[in-house]
């Protein structure tokens, strides 16, 4: 996930572009079901169409679609993990904190554990 593209244009959509670092966590398209970096399937492969609200007064990010995801595909607020790829959800909603003009805290409350992750501003992209 470390080298992982996620692109909020002004209009409202959402994209993110998978870099040779991508977390599989069990879900690669390999047969092992090893948790490494991999090639993740779909819908968490980014071939579908996303958009996303960002809530000020809320201090919300919701991306919206099938497969729409921000560092883990298969982990969400309520939810430890998603086990299947059929049962992702239509929208994920990340609790956020402002560092600064360039750079954002999400956290997931994930039921069993916990996680954050700084998503820092990367000019044209």
């Amino acid at each position: 996930m470390f080298d992982d593209i996620y692109s909020f244009d002004g209009l409202g959509n959402f994209t993110y572009l998978h870099g040779e670092e991508t977390y599989g966590a069990g879900l690669s398209v390999y047969d092992d079901n090893e948790d490494r970096c991999a090639v993740l399937p779909y819908p968490w492969n980014g071939a579908n169409d996303f958009t996303y609200n960002l809530n000020e007064q809320t201090n919300t990010l919701t991306v919206i679609g099938h497969g729409a995801y921000i560092a883990l595909p298969n982990v969400m607020n309520g939810y430890y993990e998603v086990g299947n790829p059929s049962d992702a959800p239509s929208e994920i909603t990340y609790t956020l904190t402002k560092i600064n003009s360039d750079e954002i805290l999400l956290f997931i409350d994930a039921h069993r554990q916990d996680y954050r992750f700084t998503l820092e501003r990367v000019l044209g992209n």
